[in-house]
């Protein structure tokens, strides 16, 4: 009975682990907003946008991470569209929902 309340403890604290190192990993990058070529004012006053060759990067500055994507055409086509399905549902760039579907 207790090993099985151990190994019980040992799954639980494993997945508060886990959920602990997703959210610190969410507040980190929270910042980073994706789409300042497409929509003005997305990146705060203390970020630069940088061309990505796709949305452009809020990063703050000094910018470290300038690395282009490389994206296919039939990718860019599949962007377009989930753009244009959450822009008809009244969303923008400013919206997280829309950063989180797109990355």
């Amino acid at each position: 009975m207790c090993d099985g309340s151990i190994k019980m403890m040992d799954s639980l604290l494993s997945i508060l682990i886990v959920l602990l190192a997703f959210h610190t990993h969410l507040i980190v990058t929270a910042d980073r907003k994706f789409g300042c070529l497409l929509e003005n004012g997305l990146c705060s006053p203390h970020e630069f946008c940088v061309n990505d060759g796709v949305f452009g990067r809020c990063q703050r500055v000094p910018v470290t991470d300038v690395r282009p994507y490389e994206v296919s055409p039939s990718a860019l086509l599949r962007l377009r569209t989930l753009l244009q399905k959450l822009s008809l549902r009244g969303l923008s760039w400013q919206d997280d929902a829309t950063q989180q579907a797109c990355f």
